[in-house]
């Protein structure tokens, strides 16, 4: 019952748009459903922003911070979670597939931070070489990438030293 009545709830506080729209200065394509957190007043939703929303599942691929997302995109805690539609270039990485994206409101607008992709080509970071379908996960006091192959690596994003590898005899054979 209590998952019945939460179900209730969440659709209570969902808005599928009938046509284009900004929401929360994000331009939101029609057939679009926007899921509002369920303490916000829904008599507010054109004035909503992006800390009221909960989710968004896109009818088509949209343009939000920056990335061209596509399907639900989903905010947890203090980051967005969703997947690019297509191989894009974000800050400077080669990404495809989920992504996870921070947000932060400063004077200038929006600032986004990406935090985690794939690599869907091989990209070189601090000299070395990490090969297409690297899982990375970038935070301001470590950058770990997980390879395909299963090793693991981090590092200092300020001084790219290693800080970590899980073949520890061999840490340096990425190259």
């Amino acid at each position: 019952m209590k998952q019945r009545d939460r179900r209730q709830e969440r659709e209570t506080h969902s808005w599928v748009l009938k046509e284009p729209a900004t929401v929360a200065g994000v331009d939101i394509p029609a057939d679009s459903k926007t899921y509002y957190n369920t303490w916000f007043d829904m008599d507010q939703k054109r004035q909503a922003t992006l800390d009221d929303i909960e989710t968004l599942e896109l009818s088509a691929p949209t343009n939000i911070f920056g990335a061209v997302v596509t399907g639900r995109f989903h905010k947890g805690d203090y980051e967005w979670l969703g997947t690019l539609h297509g191989n894009q270039m974000i800050e400077g990485w080669p990404c495809s597939g989920k992504v996870i994206l921070t947000v932060s409101i400063t004077d200038n607008g929006k600032k986004r931070h990406l935090q985690k992709c794939t690599l869907y080509k091989d990209h070189t970071v601090f000299g070395r070489r990490l090969p297409k379908g690297t899982d990375i996960e970038l935070k301001s006091w470590s950058w770990t990438f997980d390879f395909p192959e299963g090793k693991i690596i981090s590092f200092d994003p300020d001084s790219g030293e290693l800080t970590f590898s899980s073949d520890s005899t061999d840490a340096f054979n990425f190259k």
